[in-house]
């Protein structure tokens, strides 16, 4: 089931602050829980086709040093009908879109047709690239208004498009979704992103009180899994004493294992 309805674009909400993104390196660096992600998040035909025992995640970034202070990255190999594909998630975590959104990833991307020439290839004569699919996780404060087309940032294209180089990114967008299509999903990774629309310490309390039925369904290592990564990011920017509501709850609702899992 992958999750296609979502606020309209014009529609105005409110973002949490900014989270560390070791949060979802944390919580995607687990096998089950990136295929989750691509299940309810992704809305294509290829996606139900993963499976758990043909993802690997390659463990470096490929970020370029300019951008290391604002995004981190994310990179599977998926192995779907014989072929290698490289799904690319770029995790940006700043408050302000930035336009050349497409022209980074292209950077970022060819650097892992540099690494896969250089370790898989190894200078072999008739070789193919792998496919790369571009993702954008976001969880800015308002709408993401940057395109989502190479080739439609670059001067010209609908004259020469024949011959241009074109590709397509998929956004998530964290706060766009509708919070109650996010609680009726029941599995972790529609929890997170419930969470992170929670602002303050009323909305905290009371989300993770409505989260209370989704936990008690969910399998208890990804009850343990939420509770850590809530333990660490929601309370982030909180005084000692909401802090200790909060963690109290976690407590109470997804038990006592979260401390210092990430």
């Amino acid at each position: 089931m992958s999750l296609a309805l979502v606020r309209e674009p014009g529609q105005d909400y409110d973002a949490p602050g900014h989270k560390h993104d070791t949060g979802y390196k944390y919580l995607l660096s687990r096998k089950a829980t990136f295929v989750q992600f691509l299940r309810t998040f992704i809305a294509a035909d290829w996606v139900k086709d993963v499976d758990v025992e043909d993802v690997t995640l390659i463990p470096r970034s490929f970020i370029l040093q300019d951008f290391r202070h604002q995004e981190a990255d994310m990179v599977y190999k998926l192995r779907l009908a014989g072929q290698d594909v490289y799904f690319y998630l770029l995790l940006e975590l700043q408050s302000t879109v930035d336009s050349m959104m497409p022209f980074r990833l292209l950077m970022y991307m060819v650097e892992i047709w540099r690494h896969y020439w250089f370790n898989e290839v190894g200078g072999k004569g008739s070789f193919s690239l792998p496919v790369i699919v571009p993702c954008v996780l976001y969880n800015g404060k308002g709408n993401w208004t940057a395109g989502t087309s190479f080739g439609r940032c670059q001067a010209g294209f609908a004259l020469f498009k024949k011959h241009a180089l074109d590709f397509n990114y998929i956004l998530i967008d964290v706060n766009r979704y509708d919070k109650e299509q996010l609680l009726a999903l029941g599995n972790l990774m529609g929890s997170v992103f419930y969470m992170e629309q929670c602002r303050g310490i009323d909305e905290v309390l009371q989300g993770l009180s409505q989260l209370a039925a989704v936990l008690d369904r969910m399998p208890e290592e990804e009850v343990q899994r939420f509770s850590a990564w809530a333990g660490k990011v929601v309370i982030k920017g909180m005084s000692d004493q909401q802090r200790q509501k909060v963690l109290d709850l976690i407590r109470r609702k997804g038990g006592e294992n979260f401390d210092n899992q990430f």
